[in-house]
């Protein structure tokens, strides 16, 4: 397992050069903000067979995943894909994967076709303005974090979708941040 120690604006470059090395499992990123006494704030990223699958502040679950599907699917937030969520959580999670659960998802009409691939995008795509955008210009050179890879097979299991390629991603939110009105 190998530890990597970073400044803020060398996220993006260590994520392009150490890429190829993370397979299956999850990055933990350990960000140190403006003040040092707050500690560190968690990012975890998951790779499924090298490609980046999903982002947040705890590996991939189905509780943070709902979460996450619920920001960029928001008719998951009413109160009768509520239910059903619940209900198939308690009846299918306990025996049976997460792309199952997604899967009776979609044929119960919850999720449409494209919509998971779009909202894991659209995840992905946040967290990295968030995280390689707009925090690193405000922090020090020396404030950066560590990062460490987890191998865990059980993510090729877990995996909803195949992941997606890291530069398109880093291409589309350096253009994002780009085009936004800086503050």
């Amino acid at each position: 397992m190998s530890h990597f120690l970073f400044a803020a604006a060398e996220l993006a470059p260590l994520l392009r050069q150490q890429g190829r090395r993370f397979t299956t499992g999850y990055l933990h990123l350990h960000l140190r903000g403006e003040d040092p006494a707050e500690g560190t704030e968690p990012w975890v990223l998951t790779y499924y067979h090298g490609r980046l699958l999903f982002s947040a502040d705890q590996p991939l679950n189905a509780p943070i995943l709902l979460r996450r599907l619920s920001r960029f699917i928001p008719r998951l937030n009413l109160d009768w894909p509520q239910r059903v969520i619940r209900v198939l959580q308690q009846r299918l999670l306990p025996d049976n994967s997460l792309p199952e659960l997604l899967e009776m998802m979609t044929e119960l009409g919850l999720i449409k076709p494209g919509e998971l691939e779009d909202a894991l995008w659209m995840n992905l795509l946040t967290d990295f303005d968030r995280y390689l955008f707009e925090c690193a210009p405000h922090r020090s050179r020396e404030r950066g974090g560590t990062c460490y890879f987890e191998v865990q097979e059980r993510v090729a299991q877990e995996a909803p979708i195949g992941g997606f390629e890291l530069e398109p991603l880093l291409q589309e939110a350096a253009r994002r941040h780009e085009c936004a009105p800086h503050r």
